[in-house]
């Protein structure tokens, strides 16, 4: 299941908690699980080295490395981000760009702006190693046969973006990486289906700082009947170099949650990188 796929099954349960007949429920939200809805030459070959890749050694599966001491040394932040940030920063980008270029959507911008700053605080700032952005892209209306959008396993495209530590930390470092961003994503939706070799050379993670990023989340519609939640934390918390962040559509209207974990020397390098660029009255953290 995917984060579309969660969204839909969380959808379904609140209707349902919230007294709602449950034909108004099948007819609007029923989840779609029937994976023959995607078809493609060589999925089982796909599917069967997937299995292999995540679990080598079945029916025993390998405990995390992990430790529960290991996950207490990460600290957790997340940042809201207003709407008055938000447009600040794709401003930037567009006047910094010395060609014209579409206005980036607030995932380029935001995950960029993330991106960023997260290279600074691993101290890539003069370091020409590159980093790797990587997200993954809804395709349920991207396919010549679209699947249903009710569709709820997965269908999703794994997108890496890569630049150098040092382009990411200069001046530019914000319109370089949002503008790369947008066209990692226009490249990936001209070619939704890869075949084995291509899917292998993506899961093959080179040398460098990986920052794994989620897609914008709509979480905080979610009520079961008591209302809409006043607090919501989605954080990652494995001890490892790599860095992931959650994005949420925020509260508020218009506004953007970021949460992430990082150790805790990090986490204030990074809280003051964070909010140096940003207009801070329409920015908090918690």
């Amino acid at each position: 299941m995917d984060a579309a796929g969660l969204l839909r099954f969380i959808d379904t349960w609140c209707m349902v908690h919230q007294g709602k007949d449950v034909a108004d429920v099948i007819g609007k939200v029923m989840p779609v699980h029937d994976r023959s809805v995607i078809a493609f030459q060589g999925q089982e070959e796909i599917s069967k080295w997937i299995l292999q890749s995540i679990a080598p050694t079945l029916p025993n599966i390998p405990r995390a490395d992990n430790t529960l001491e290991s996950r207490l040394e990460i600290v957790r932040k997340s940042f809201v981000l207003g709407a008055i940030s938000i447009e600040s920063l794709k401003r930037q980008v567009l006047e910094k760009s010395s060609t014209s270029i579409p206005v980036p959507s607030t995932f380029q911008v935001v995950t960029a702006y993330l991106w960023t700053c997260v290279a600074k605080t691993k101290g890539l700032s003069n370091n020409d190693e590159l980093t790797y952005l990587c997200f993954v892209t809804n395709y349920r209306s991207i396919l010549n046969l679209p699947v249903p959008s009710a569709y709820t396993g997965n269908c999703v495209h794994g997108t890496r973006v890569v630049l150098a530590g040092s382009i990411l930390a200069s001046t530019n470092g914000l319109m370089k990486a949002t503008i790369t961003t947008a066209q990692a994503i226009e490249a990936a939706k001209s070619k939704p289906l890869k075949g084995i070799d291509e899917l292998k050379e993506y899961a093959r993670m080179p040398k460098g700082l990986k920052f794994f990023v989620s897609g914008i989340l709509r979480l905080f519609d979610a009520d079961f009947g008591w209302g809409r939640p006043e607090r919501m934390e989605t954080v990652a918390k494995d001890n490892n170099p790599h860095v992931q962040a959650f994005i949420l559509e925020g509260k508020e209207k218009g506004t953007i949650q970021v949460s992430l974990g990082l150790s805790e020397s990090e986490m204030k390098v990074f809280t003051n990188i964070f909010m140096n660029d940003l207009d801070v009255a329409t920015c908090s953290r918690f």
